[in-house]
């Protein structure tokens, strides 16, 4: 039992200082965002990806199979204006940006 809290512990101030670290912080957040997007499209459900460089209330929904869109959500938050499909090339500087490929 003692030693499971050492690492416990030792887990603790790992994450603690991790959480200072920028680059440790965003290798974090790539990974959780790498994770959610393989268990949405896994799930056979779109993975929305927002991206600061769309106007506002734009964003990207990546669908199973590989076709993505630019789209803005509507009110209710559950529906889409569809504006346009991203091209292949498009797609890929998408995935890029946002490390994903």
């Amino acid at each position: 039992m003692l030693s499971e809290i050492k690492d416990i512990h030792a887990e603790f101030l790992y994450l603690h200082k991790s959480m200072k670290d920028p680059e440790t912080l965003f290798k974090i957040a790539c990974e959780a965002a790498r994770e959610q997007r393989k268990s949405k499209l896994n799930q056979e459900l779109p993975f929305m990806i927002h991206d600061s460089k769309l106007p506002s209330g734009q964003c990207y929904l990546e669908y199973p199979g590989g076709r993505m869109f630019l789209v803005s959500p509507i009110r209710d938050g559950e529906d889409y204006v569809f504006i346009r499909e991203l091209s292949e090339s498009e797609k890929h500087q998408v995935l890029a940006r946002f490390h994903f490929d």
